[in-house]
């Protein structure tokens, strides 16, 4: 599968500021350790939220899935993601579906004009993603992200332009892992790539850099629509 394209990216600031940078800011510090591996999600939960666990269930299936494996939009995918220690936690994350933007988000957004420019002749699709817990959670993932890991491939499985935005931008929030994830509320975050001339979306892969789904040395997770 082909490397990814180098991203357009730019960094939303406060409203206060006087302009725009295309940069990437540094990650956030990480919180004073907890210990929230021996409690159950059932029992830590709101109640709504366990109800929903109850309604879909996130067992251990014991191993992550393959590389290369493909699944449809909606299907859960175990893998095993590392925290900031490197301590290895197993997850399940599905792509749940795709919402066309538009030039004027980006505009609403304050962006500056040198990175609208950038974005002319493609169209903006927002990828969501679900990450929900696997038990017993051992390793705490809070603050991790995994948006940077997706990215779009097109009918002939060749990458999608990845879009990049750092700071709050409402039609796509790329949220890093809330710390109630550990608690069994499923994370939610999504991801931007763009479509020009006669492209679509025809696959997502999950690719994460030094594992077994590496563009390079590995086969990535491929969720069709």
């Amino acid at each position: 599968m082909p490397a990814r394209r180098a991203p357009l990216l730019a960094t939303i600031v406060a409203a206060a500021a006087l302009g725009l940078t295309a940069c990437i800011p540094s990650p956030p510090a990480a919180p004073a350790e907890t210990s929230p591996a021996t409690t159950a999600p059932e029992t830590s939960a709101a109640p709504s939220e366990t109800e929903e666990a109850e309604e879909q269930p996130a067992s251990a299936p014991g191993e992550a899935a393959a590389p290369g494996s493909e699944f449809a939009f909606g299907e859960y995918a175990t893998v095993e993601l590392l925290n900031i220690d490197d301590e290895p936690q197993l997850v399940e994350m599905t792509v749940t579906g795709v919402r066309t933007g538009s030039v004027a988000d980006f505009e609403a957004a304050g962006l500056d004009q040198e990175f609208l420019d950038q974005l002319e002749g493609y169209t903006p699709l927002y990828v969501d993603v679900e990450v929900r817990q696997v038990a017993p959670m051992t390793a705490a993932l809070e603050y991790e992200s995994v948006y940077i890991d997706f990215g779009g491939l097109d009918q002939a499985d060749r990458a999608l332009q990845d879009i990049s935005i750092f700071g709050s931008f409402e039609p796509c929030d790329t949220a890093s892992i809330d710390p109630d994830f550990d608690s069994g509320t499923p994370h939610t975050t999504c991801f931007i790539v763009g479509t020009a001339g006669g492209d679509e979306l025809a696959g997502v892969s999950y690719a994460p850099y030094d594992t077994v789904y590496d563009d390079y040395d590995g086969e990535p997770l491929v969720w069709r629509p």
